[in-house]
């Protein structure tokens, strides 16, 4: 009569010890997953509201070189003789290139259609990655928008998304929206 008893309590104590440990798991997950979203939301909602700063902040730091390298080449196709600092200088400053770039990017983009037209939902999450599956209600393929941790906060990879091979689904997006 004893056996019986003795396993019931060391498999209730072995229940006990690794049951919280999976709710305490579960849980890591789910903030990390509300930071990861979270972050990505605050990013369409800052460029919704045309809060560039914050926008900008969000982005990854590749994200953030890529579109300086973009608007350096853009100059030198016309032209311009602006050197890369000076556009760096400008986009650390808020300045008039770093607004206009927004401004530009703003007019071929809606915000409302990531924020309210689109269903999200989390895909794959690693250490330092994570996707975000977008589903556009008009497009029958979905964007996966990728997401990076740098410096222990989540910021949104476009360049890591919309990379050069990457770039003609993003027009593609644009063109659907715009009818094009």
């Amino acid at each position: 009569m004893r056996k019986p008893f003795t396993f019931v309590l060391v498999f209730s104590f072995a229940l006990f010890l690794f049951l919280p440990a999976s709710q305490a798991h579960a849980s890591d997950q789910d903030l990390i997953t509300d930071s990861i979203l979270r972050s990505a939301e605050t990013f369409f909602l800052s460029l919704k509201e045309r809060d560039f700063e914050t926008a900008w902040k969000t982005l990854s730091e590749s994200s953030r070189e890529s579109i300086i390298n973009d608007v350096y080449e853009s100059s030198v196709k016309i032209g311009g003789t602006l050197r890369r600092e000076d556009i760096v200088r400008d986009f650390d400053r808020r300045g008039i290139m770093f607004t206009n770039y927004w401004q530009s990017f703003l007019r071929t983009f809606d915000a409302d259609i990531v924020l309210e037209q689109s269903l999200w939902k989390m895909g794959r999450i690693a250490e330092t990655k994570a996707e975000i599956i977008i589903q556009y209600n008009k497009f029958s393929n979905p964007t996966t928008l990728r997401m990076l941790k740098e410096h222990d906060t989540w910021k949104v990879g476009l360049n890591e998304t919309f990379s050069s091979a990457g770039r003609e689904k993003w027009f593609d997006f644009f063109k659907i929206i715009h009818g094009v």
